[in-house]
């Protein structure tokens, strides 16, 4: 069969299944675009969820039963002097 020959059958079958076709297509397109739907709502709800997160400050110290090591900001308890008063 030669390509003219096989150009001409196609076109021909395309005509002839015109709402088979058009469905099929539509078929495609939704089954696409719902895809795309789902990816992007769950890439956007784990944005979220880890800027709310972060925003949160749970996740900036780091607590030991023996010791605390804080790897945020120091609280201000922790940044005075030892006084120089011992006990009497």
């Amino acid at each position: 069969m030669k390509l003219r020959d096989m150009t001409d059958l196609a076109v021909r079958n395309l005509r002839e299944a015109i709402l088979r076709n058009s469905l099929t297509t539509l078929g495609v397109a939704v089954g696409v675009a719902s895809l795309v739907a789902m990816v992007s709502l769950g890439v956007g709800l784990q944005q979220l969820a880890s800027s709310r997160l972060s925003k949160s400050g749970l996740f900036d110290s780091i607590s030991s039963p023996r010791n605390r090591i804080c790897a945020g900001p120091v609280p201000a308890a922790a940044n005075r002097a030892p006084s120089a008063k011992r006990g009497r």
